[in-house]
């Protein structure tokens, strides 16, 4: 799932929070979201508030990996054509049957109050 900190929040909490800490959150929202280039393909988010408790779980745990990936399919590349629910990324392996034929040059989007950089890829792909 994806979390989100706003500012005003994260102050409260910079101190305890850390990347590649496992933490016990409480008392959170949890909200369905539909903004674009979502990094995981879930479709609800955890607001942190500023009535949330966070605790750092000391426990180490290899049922949480620190970095996780998914390979998509053929048909799922192809169905995310001009949908930028989630963010599709892909590397450019003999293992798959593609190529990339074209890059696109960077493009500020309005995205989410603001703007975003982005860069299309053309990848020709061989079922």
């Amino acid at each position: 799932m994806h979390a989100i900190v706003r500012k005003n929040v994260f102050r409260k909490f910079s101190v305890i929070l850390r990347e590649g800490g496992t933490f016990i959150i409480s008392n959170f929202k949890v909200i369905m979201t539909n903004k674009g280039y979502r990094p995981v393909s879930n479709d609800l988010n955890i607001i942190s508030l500023l009535t949330s408790s966070v605790k750092e779980c000391n426990e180490e745990s290899e049922l949480i990996p620190m970095h996780a990936f998914e390979f998509a399919t053929y048909d799922c590349i192809n169905s995310r054509l001009n949908d930028n629910s989630y963010l599709t990324t892909y590397t450019n392996s003999c293992r798959y049957n593609w190529k990339t034929i074209a890059v696109g040059s960077i493009e500020q989007v309005h995205f989410d109050n603001g703007f975003t950089n982005i860069r299309n890829l053309q990848v020709l792909l061989h079922q």
